[in-house]
């Protein structure tokens, strides 16, 4: 995890684990979305919590 010195601060880095069973299948649907979304994960993860936040928002499950 990246040093934060401001403990209220949100991290800049998180990591993502894998069980056993979802390492290759998951690591290759990431590499054929960046491809399709021509970026590396880093820029995927933020563009598909984007979507997903934004589909969300129009359903009750968004604002509860």
């Amino acid at each position: 995890m990246a040093y934060n010195n401001q403990p209220n601060e949100t991290p800049k880095r998180k990591h993502v684990s894998y069980n056993q069973y979802e390492l290759k299948p998951l690591q290759e649907m990431e590499k054929k979305l960046m491809g399709v979304y021509h970026c590396g994960y880093s820029q995927l993860m933020k563009t598909l919590v984007r979507e997903k936040a934004e589909m969300l928002s129009k359903t009750n499950l968004w604002n509860g």
